[in-house]
């Protein structure tokens, strides 16, 4: 019978990517924050950062979309939110959930398949280890952009956004 690889380098991996996404996710999360900070006509910030991210994100993307002056910086800003939403959903898998090792037997016992993924405790999701890459590099490339969105919104805003911004640090 094959036995399962258990190689501290495959441990590894996997920590480092959850570890990645993780962090990456982190930002977006803290871009949907200030965006609720300076967005909004409203000081609606207080009680929205109490808000989930898929319900700041979609009250977001909601202001963005009712925006009749939107500009390709809001433009970007409103993807980039369309695109985190999804991706909250699979962040959650991984953050709540552990590597697992399944372990698949053929019917005479004479072979063995070992694979790790990450797999919800109460349903069929899993996640494998390229899935996980995959993951990892679409939050980082989402962060990145997302990051940059904001800073060009914030940057090329009205005098109005930028004294609120200002009165509140």
């Amino acid at each position: 019978m094959t036995s399962p690889s258990a190689s501290p380098e495959h441990a590894g991996l996997w920590e480092s990517l959850v570890g990645k996404a993780i962090l990456r996710f982190g930002d977006i999360e803290l871009v949907s924050i200030k965006c609720l900070e300076v967005i909004p006509t409203d000081d609606i910030s207080e009680s929205t950062a109490r808000l989930g991210f898929a319900q700041r994100a979609e009250l977001l993307i909601e202001i963005l979309e009712a925006r009749i002056d939107r500009t390709p910086d809001l433009d970007q800003l409103l993807e980039c939110l369309k695109r985190a939403k999804p991706l909250a959903k699979k962040r959650n898998l991984i953050a709540h959930n552990p590597v697992m090792l399944d372990i698949f037997v053929n019917e005479d016992e004479t072979q063995m398949l070992a694979e790790h993924s990450i797999t919800h405790a109460r349903s069929d999701e899993t996640m494998s280890l390229e899935d996980l890459k995959e993951f990892a590099a679409a939050v980082e490339d989402l962060s990145s952009k997302l990051w940059l969105a904001f800073l060009r919104v914030v940057d090329s805003a009205d005098p109005l956004w930028r004294k609120r911004r200002r009165a509140r640090a």
